[in-house]
């Protein structure tokens, strides 16, 4: 058998949920992180949301495939995967994410900063940066 389906619609909600908790948390994080205007703009971007929804439908896909053929799950094995899936995934976003090159203020290198160059002057705010969510 490939997999207990029956289970998905379930365990699939069970898990999301506990990947919800992550996100709040993140959420949170990134409230404290970013100024309350970055933070606004964060909140009502496409970026987020798109990011939200997929992480915690791949949670609660994970938690249904970790515990679809465990016939004694209880509810908070499957709500503990799904944060589970969703924190491992996020630190992994977050390690690929810290080798990328440094950027400070939006588009000033921090080279740049670092050794005393003119910085760059800014109209507006920056766009939301996928770097911004994690």
């Amino acid at each position: 058998m490939i997999g207990n389906w029956s289970l998905l619609p379930e365990y699939l909600l069970l898990g999301s949920l506990g990947a919800a908790s992550i996100e709040w948390l993140k959420g949170y994080e990134l409230k404290h992180r970013h100024s309350s205007e970055k933070f606004r703009q964060i909140q009502i971007s496409l970026l987020y949301w798109g990011k939200f929804i997929l992480f915690l439908l791949a949670s609660g896909f994970i938690a249904w495939a970790i515990n679809e053929n465990n016939p004694n799950a209880t509810v908070w094995q499957v709500v503990i995967s799904g944060a589970g899936a969703n924190a491992l995934v996020n630190k992994g976003v977050e390690a690929r994410l810290s080798k990328e090159n440094l950027f400070a203020g939006g588009e000033q290198p921090l080279e740049q900063i670092l050794h005393g160059a003119a910085p760059l002057k800014r109209a507006q705010a920056s766009p939301v940066t996928f770097r911004d969510l994690f």
